[in-house]
């Protein structure tokens, strides 16, 4: 009986390293996909400031 508790203790340590290395995969996974959002967005507002200076020039030029 022992022996089928440590096998079954070994197994669950198994699965336990097994979902820690899952959890910091899925935490690296969504730390990139916040890095990317935040680099789009940051586009974003660069292409809309680029998008008004340049009406601005157009305008200032008629």
């Amino acid at each position: 009986m022992c022996a089928s508790k440590a096998k079954v203790d070994g197994q669950l340590e198994v699965k336990n390293k097994e979902l820690q290395e899952s959890n910091a995969n899925y935490n690296k996974i969504v730390d990139n996909q916040r890095k990317y959002f935040k680099a789009l967005k940051d586009f974003q507002e660069e292409c809309d400031l680029n998008e008004e200076l340049s009406r601005r020039l157009e305008q200032s030029s008629k």
